[in-house]
C-alpha cells in the first residue's frame, strides 16, 4: 500500500503509520504532562495523510484530535457524513486511540463510521 504524503508536517513524512503512532503517543503523554495543571487549553489540528484522486464529500468529519493517525490510500470515495475517528473516551480518565488506515481503490457510502482500523485495498 503505497500513500502520497500530501501537506504532511515534516516530523511525520517518510514515516510508517506505526512510527506515526508511537510518535504521536508520546507526543501526546508529553503535552498531558505539561499541560496537566493548565485550564482552558487546546489542543493543535494538523494534517491527515490523503492519496491522490481520493474524494471526500460534503459533512465528512475526520477526527481533529490527532488527524495524523488517519492514512488514506489513492482513489478513494469517503461518502456524505463519514466518520473517521481515531479516539475513544469512555470516561472515568480511560482514553484510547489508534491509526485508520485505508487502503487504495476503497469506496465508503453515505453515513458509513470507522474506528481505528486497517483496511487493505480494494474494499
Amino acid at each position: 500500500m503505497v500513500f502520497q504524503k500530501v501537506l504532511i508536517l515534516k516530523r511525520y513524512s517518510n514515516k510508517t503509520p506505526e512510527d506515526v503512532n508511537k510518535i504521536v503517543t508520546t507526543e501526546i503523554i508529553l503535552r498531558a504532562i505539561k499541560l496537566s495543571r493548565k485550564k482552558n487549553r487546546q489542543i493543535f489540528i494538523s494534517v491527515t495523510t490523503v492519496g491522490k484522486g481520493t474524494e471526500i464529500l460534503q459533512m465528512v468529519w475526520l477526527d481533529n484530535f490527532k488527524p495524523e493517525l488517519i492514512f488514506i490510500g489513492y482513489n478513494i470515495l469517503l461518502g456524505a457524513f463519514t466518520r473517521l475517528t481515531v479516539h475513544v473516551y469512555e470516561g472515568s480518565d480511560k482514553f484510547h486511540y489508534g491509526i485508520i488506515e485505508i487502503g487504495s481503490n476503497c469506496k465508503f457510502g453515505a453515513g458509513t463510521g470507522m474506528g481505528p482500523i486497517k483496511l487493505e485495498d480494494n474494499v
